[in-house]
């Protein structure tokens, strides 16, 4: 074999071995993906079974995620991204300030304190949960199980779904109109490209740590990036959810494709 022929011989196989990389390179990260994904819910609901009252460090009885800080600083108590210590008294806590967060919205939406879809609504480590899943979406008809992040920055998004700051938290209760965001062909990650599948009557579920709250859904529409008057709250009987993604427009952009589901 002459040295050109080896070379050509050598090119053609890195191509084939690119190219091979280049096909497998999004099933396999989608698979990861869901992995990560359904491990975080399967977590969620093992720290929601474990809540506890009270631990004990250093013969001191320890029940908040504020007396644990010290500890955890100090190396005495350990936990990382994947893992989250939760009392009773800080869920109890989470929750109040949840319903205040809403409440807050009657007075506050469409102000400039509520502009910035990406911000989280509340700090989840300052009630002891340090992976960032608030709550989980599940939809039946789809197969659906995501972990719902505070704050729908890209970032998130490529974790599983994402609450959009200035919408209700999606915690049921009279008056609220939450959205929740997830990416629909994000390269190695399938998570709201099924969502358009969704029909009327299909039942979508989140699960929080205090409910499971079922919604129908009612109807479905597209609407423009800046047109979000839809997700404002409407009277003090809404109970509203609304799943978002992108979809693509006839001019070169993308729109939002909304699936509405009540109570």
């Amino acid at each position: 074999m002459n040295k050109k022929l080896k070379i050509l011989t050598v090119v053609a196989a890195v191509l084939f071995i690119v190219g091979v990389g280049f096909l497998l390179f999004a099933p396999i990260s989608n698979q990861i993906g869901k992995i990560n994904a359904e491990k975080a819910v399967a977590q969620f609901d093992e720290t929601k079974s474990k809540t506890k009252q009270s631990v004990v460090i250093k013969g001191k009885k320890i029940t908040s995620a504020k007396e644990l800080e010290p500890y955890i600083k100090s190396g005495d108590y350990t936990v990382d991204d994947s893992s989250s210590v939760v009392f009773k008294k800080d869920i109890k806590r989470l929750k109040k300030d949840s319903e205040s967060y809403n409440k807050r919205l009657w007075k506050t939406q469409g102000t400039k304190a509520m502009i910035g879809y990406e911000k989280p609504a509340l700090d989840l480590t300052k009630y002891g949960i340090y992976n960032g899943v608030y709550c989980y979406l599940s939809a039946p008809s789809i197969g659906l199980d995501l972990p719902v992040y505070l704050g729908s920055s890209d970032q998130k998004m490529s974790w599983g779904a994402a609450h959009m700051y200035g919408t209700s938290l999606p915690i049921g209760g009279s008056g609220t109109n939450a959205s929740i965001a997830g990416h629909t062909g994000y390269i190695g990650r399938i998570f709201f490209d099924n969502i358009r599948s969704l029909k009327k009557g299909d039942e979508v579920a989140v699960t929080t740590y205090w409910n499971k709250l079922k919604y129908k859904v009612v109807d479905t529409t597209v609407i423009k990036p800046n047109e979000f008057s839809s997700l404002a709250l409407g009277d003090d009987e809404q109970q509203q959810l609304n799943l978002l993604t992108c979809i693509k427009n006839d001019k070169g952009g993308f729109d939002r494709y909304v699936v509405i589901c009540e109570r």
